[in-house]
């Protein structure tokens, strides 16, 4: 059997078919044109959507095609053949997402007793440590993901609270609510599970990618599933730039989102640290408003050590971003570094781990240069001796 894969990591797909069964003829490549005639030998594409596009646009029509993406965008063109069966990567993430989500509650019950020993005083501190059974869960969607993060929880004996936008009896949700309910439940529940949000923490990123192509390019058209804008000459620079921008949203956005969750548990933590201090504590006693009491004094202090940890991500940004880049189909940094390792080409890895040490340098000078903005108590000025 001959099998065309249209992939720009055609070399990984071709690798690991090959691994799978060494009987397959396989034919590999990033460029349509140049494999129009192998493309008419072969009944059977895995590959990109937008590269299977360019190849039907040719004339060349297969028997089935395999999309290595959720979204198909591309191939639902109207100038395009429809006479081929069509699949997809989509609804093999429920057990993950259970697993992950499961995974990450049982370590948090785990860190639980160290955490109250170095905290005490507050409310969140208050809760006695023990197992799951018995604590409140709320997941917001009950889809084919919210399900079966439900049916896991529930062999642990949790309570199981669903949140749709029009609720029904579902198994095994032990209650149902609508999103009018979510402020109510959200005050009594241990857990909550957002499946939209809770990426920020835990959500893997390229079950997170996905979601997002799923929803903003498959299902709304807002934005494209992946690649890089294609400039022309002579496209007016604000059409490139708009251009480019579409082509970037969603890359950022996810990439926003998982790391927006551990910011926030970082700024949480050292909110709760500022908020116990002596100077907080006068300036309540002096009448200052809430208000200024929370953002000028306990916010701008205990925006220093996120900062911090801000700073030393920005070479993750650069040369970290290995599976957002693959899910998009970015041609960045993290792609180069391990396509330059695979490849056995040395120069081009040192070249971009020097590029991702150049930005996390400058984002440390850049947080240095922050403190002295945040905190009043640093200084920038030169301390005579």
């Amino acid at each position: 059997m001959r099998l065309l894969i249209l992939e720009r990591d055609h070399a990984l797909y071709a690798a690991l078919l090959m691994a799978a069964d060494p009987s397959l003829k396989v034919v590999a490549g990033d460029d349509p044109l140049q494999l129009i005639d192998a493309a008419s030998e072969c009944s059977i594409w895995l590959g990109q959507p937008d590269l299977v596009a360019q190849m039907l646009r040719q004339g060349v029509h297969p028997v089935w095609v395999q999309s290595t993406w959720a979204g198909i965008t591309p191939l639902l063109a109207a100038d395009l053949p429809k006479d081929y069966s069509l699949t997809r990567a989509v609804g093999i993430f429920g057990q993950v997402m259970s697993e992950y989500l499961l995974t990450y509650m049982l370590a948090h019950e785990r860190q639980f007793l160290g955490r109250l020993a170095s905290q005490v005083g507050s409310q969140w501190d208050s809760r006695t440590p023990g197992g799951l059974r018995g604590r409140q869960v709320v997941i917001v969607g009950t889809g084919e993901i919210g399900q079966a993060v439900a049916h896991t929880l529930s062999g642990f004996g949790m309570d199981l609270t669903g949140v749709a936008k029009n609720p029904r009896s579902l198994v095994p949700f032990n209650r149902m609510g609508s999103l009018d309910d979510l402020g109510r439940l959200v005050e009594t529940a241990d857990y909550l599970i957002n499946l939209l949000c809770f990426g920020g923490i835990s959500a893997p990123p390229f079950w997170l990618a996905l979601l997002l192509i799923s929803l903003f390019a498959v299902k709304l058209g807002w934005l494209p599933a992946g690649g890089m804008a294609d400039i022309r000459p002579g496209t007016p620079w604000t059409s490139a730039l708009a251009d480019q921008l579409r082509h970037l949203a969603l890359p950022v956005l996810t990439l926003t989102l998982v790391q927006l969750g551990g910011y926030t548990r970082f700024m949480r933590g050292a909110m709760i640290e500022a908020l116990r201090q002596d100077y907080v504590r006068t300036a309540r006693a002096k009448g200052a408003p809430e208000r200024l009491v929370l953002w000028r004094h306990a916010f701008a202090n205990a925006l220093s050590p996120v900062l911090t940890i801000l700073a030393l991500s920005f070479g993750g940004l650069v040369s970290g971003a290995l599976i957002t880049e693959t899910m998009f189909a970015w041609p960045g940094m993290g792609k180069a570094i391990y396509q330059a390792i695979l490849e056995n080409d040395y120069n081009l890895a040192l070249v971009g781990l020097l590029v991702a040490t150049a930005a996390t340098i400058a984002g440390n000078l850049l947080a240095d240069l922050a403190y002295a903005w945040v905190d009043p108590r640093v200084s920038l000025a030169e301390v005579a001796p």
